[in-house]
């Protein structure tokens, strides 16, 4: 068991994501686990509430609701383009509301366990990670029942919402006293030594929040520049307790090893979020967390989290795992510049398992003005060939339709990767397709016009994304609507173009919507890849979580014993 020393005044870190959006939902979370390394590096008590288990998200859907809604995505996708008027369609958005009273309900009984939880042991405030979709709807209706049975103590929201939206997210949502923007392990141990009277707010960086006039208050966030002074995470018992109840979180775990992204994708936020300089734990100390990891819980599977990790960080890591003997396996995000046979090799022979490459797009007009990715096309075609003949499994994300796409480059897009992935499954290898969609904080939301985007009121535009839940299994098609224009055409027209090139891919046998995490999980349950896949999203919707938690056993038990399984005589591809 890990033991950890805590301090005097408690702060409690609140993870309520809602309806998992897939099986890594379970996975322990690294970042609340950073910000409790650096509270009790500091003096304080730290405890990480987190309602992400198996035996929590039971209660969010009754079976016999969830069963027909599973019926109801089948018949709605079997209707091909569903409209609004259509039978199915309208019991599903029924049935969704009958789903979304019952879960409100069951926040009002959360509510009332935290209010006499916080009645006996006084908390200095309670930390909220806050996310898109059910995980705002459902933490907002915590918090706003705490308030009306009468509970003071500071709420403070943080984490991947507030991140995007900022300072606007206090305008729009009041409901907390405090927030905190950017990265946050350094800036959540100010604000509670201000809150203990051991500080100003005012030195808080990324602190948004009313002073005594009730003005706004919005101090710019600050990161790290070495992250080699940050504790380690904290995943104690006293410190994360769901960790210890069996086969209630998955031991599969995300490693912070590196943030920051040399590139500034007009699309992606990673700049705002984490900035242009690319910043790394020394290698020494991320495989020294590892064997932590593989002691304490006996993990031997891990997801890099950094956006771009650098190539000599890796071989520099890779050297790190082969001295310390540790029998893991891992994905990260890859980078062109990895197209070195040797350097994959070296890789992969210390247990690189997958790799993300984000492509998007093979039209290099949209790559340099739309999306300023600075990427060579023949470069990253050979990467992924590389990669997939190597054995990694390797998923491709595409956006379709970009802002001012060729025409004539979707069937080229198509045959390219239909090529690249024929012969293989989703066990070897995956295809992700989105929709451009237009990010609050990135270069696409500061001047659309230039990209050839039209958006809404702005206010409504940033509470429409708070609000939009992009869970995979709920039908795309079904979405609440977003005031997005690419060109004239709607965002739900966008989503159907988007899904009809998705229809071309599944048509030509391409492995489809197997993220690098998911396979992590899916090569662990021993189940195939579709299977895990099938099952996994299956009893998410009908709320079958025996089906859920057995499978999250299994996963436990695999990675506890080492288990991977080998190789599949189909990565013998040919160079040409």
């Amino acid at each position: 068991m890990v033991q950890s020393k805590t301090g005097k005044d408690f702060i409690w870190l609140v993870n309520l994501f809602g309806t998992p959006c897939s099986p890594s939902s379970f996975n322990p979370d690294n970042s609340l686990a950073s910000l409790a390394g650096s509270l009790v590096a500091h003096g304080f008590r730290a405890q990480i509430l987190d309602f992400q288990t198996v035996r929590f998200c039971s209660q969010l859907i009754a079976p016999e609701v969830g069963n027909r809604m599973y019926q109801l995505i089948g018949e709605i996708a079997a209707g091909g383009r569903p409209k609004e008027n259509d039978t199915a369609v309208r019991e599903w958005i029924r049935l969704d509301q009958v789903v979304q009273t019952h879960q409100e309900k069951l926040m009002h009984e959360v509510a009332r366990e935290l209010a006499a939880k916080i009645a006996r042991e006084r908390p200095l405030f309670l930390g909220f990670k806050l996310y898109s979709g059910g995980g705002q709807r459902l933490t907002l209706e915590v918090v706003r029942r705490l308030r009306q049975l009468g509970v003071d103590t500071p709420f403070v929201g943080g984490g991947p919402l507030v991140r995007i939206l900022g300072s606007a997210y206090h305008r729009l949502y009041p409901e907390f006293d405090y927030l905190l923007d950017g990265e946050a392990e350094l800036s959540i141990v100010a604000l509670a030594q201000a809150l203990s009277r051991q500080g100003p707010l005012e030195a808080v960086a990324g602190l948004s929040f009313r002073d005594s006039s009730g003005r706004l208050r919005n101090q710019p966030p600050q990161w790290p520049s070495v992250l080699n002074e940050l504790p380690d995470p904290d995943y104690s018992e006293e410190v994360y307790p769901a960790l210890y109840e069996r086969d209630q979180k998955t031991l599969v775990f995300q490693l912070d090893e590196s943030r920051g992204c040399p590139n500034s994708c007009h699309f992606c936020i990673h700049p705002t979020i984490n900035g242009n300089q690319v910043r790394c734990f020394d290698p020494s100390r991320v495989v020294a967390l590892m064997g932590k990891l593989q002691k304490w819980f006996g993990a031997s599977a891990f997801r890099l989290t950094g956006s771009n990790t650098p190539q000599k960080f890796l071989l520099k890591l890779a050297d790190e795992i082969e001295r310390a003997q540790l029998n893991i396996h891992y994905s990260c995000y890859g980078s062109v510049n990895m197209t070195n046979p040797q350097v994959l090799d070296r890789l992969i022979a210390t247990g690189m398992v997958g790799i993300f490459i984000g492509m998007e797009t093979l039209d290099t007009f949209v790559l340099e003005q739309m999306f300023n990715k600075r990427q060579d096309v023949a470069r990253a075609k050979n990467l992924v060939k590389e990669c997939l003949r190597q054995g990694l499994y390797t998923t491709t994300s595409w956006m379709y339709p970009a802002p001012q796409q060729r025409a004539d480059l979707e069937q080229e897009m198509v045959g390219y990767i239909a090529d690249a992935y024929a012969g293989l499954t989703t066990d070897h290898g995956s295809v992700m397709v989105v929709p451009s969609l237009v990010l609050p904080n990135t270069a696409w939301y500061r001047d659309p016009g230039r990209f050839g985007f039209q958006l809404g009121e702005r206010d409504t535009y940033l509470r429409q994304y708070a609000e939009i839940d992009f869970s995979l299994h709920r039908p795309r098609a079904l979405l609440a609507p977003l005031d997005q224009t690419t060109g004239n055409q709607p965002y739900r027209e966008s989503l159907a173009q988007c899904d009809q090139l998705i229809q071309q891919l599944e048509a030509r046998g391409v492995p489809l919507n197997i993220t690098d995490d998911w396979m992590l999980m899916g090569k662990l349950s021993g189940l195939s890849m579709d299977e895990f896949r099938r099952r996994s999203i299956q009893s998410i919707v009908t709320g079958d979580y025996a089906a859920i938690e057995s499978i999250v056993a299994s996963v436990n038990e695999n990675t506890r014993r080492g288990y991977w399984p080998t190789r599949d005589a189909l990565f013998q591809i040919q160079a040409s």
